[in-house]
């Protein structure tokens, strides 16, 4: 039922404004605070998305990395550190990059074995201040990753 003659007052501008004008500007801004409304809800579930994967007790391979954690503290005689955020998100980049659980155990075996630095060869024995062992060493991208996988592998032929 379109009624021109009907009008509304407008309650900002005290003036005289037809129904149907009214009626399609409300429209427009309905239309546009869905608009709005669908744009932030999917920035709200980006952020939420980030926040679980940057957060170590919300990242779904958490228990896999803290073990790596544990495993490097045995392998270095390094049991009172902490699993603090640097190590895991150091194991977490190198897991994104593609690297499996398997690779990462096996640098980590070979930091263990071979710790010191000696003549810049890695060496299974040396002086403390030969000892270069981080886990971020070890783990610092995917060339570090692979000479100590390297190592690891060697570590465990000779344990037999």
């Amino acid at each position: 039922m379109n009624a021109p003659y009907l009008r509304l007052l407008d309650a900002d501008s005290g003036e005289l404004v037809e129904v149907d004008s009214r009626i399609s500007d409300l429209e427009d801004q309905i239309v546009g605070l869905i608009g709005t409304v669908k744009s932030q809800s999917r920035t709200i579930g980006s952020l939420e998305r980030k926040i679980a994967n940057d957060d170590p007790e919300h990242h779904p391979q958490r228990k896999e990395i803290t073990d790596l954690i544990e495993r490097w503290k045995l392998a270095t005689g390094h049991p009172k550190s902490k699993n603090s955020k640097d190590r895991f998100d150091v194991i977490r980049a190198r897991l994104k990059d593609g690297y499996d659980l398997t690779v990462l155990e096996l640098a980590i075996d070979g930091i263990g074995a071979y710790p010191f630095v000696c003549s810049g060869q890695r060496k299974g024995a040396g002086l403390p201040s030969q000892r270069h062992d981080s886990l971020s060493l070890a783990l610092k991208g995917g060339e570090n990753l692979e000479r100590f996988a390297n190592l690891g592998a060697l570590a465990r032929r000779e344990q037999g």
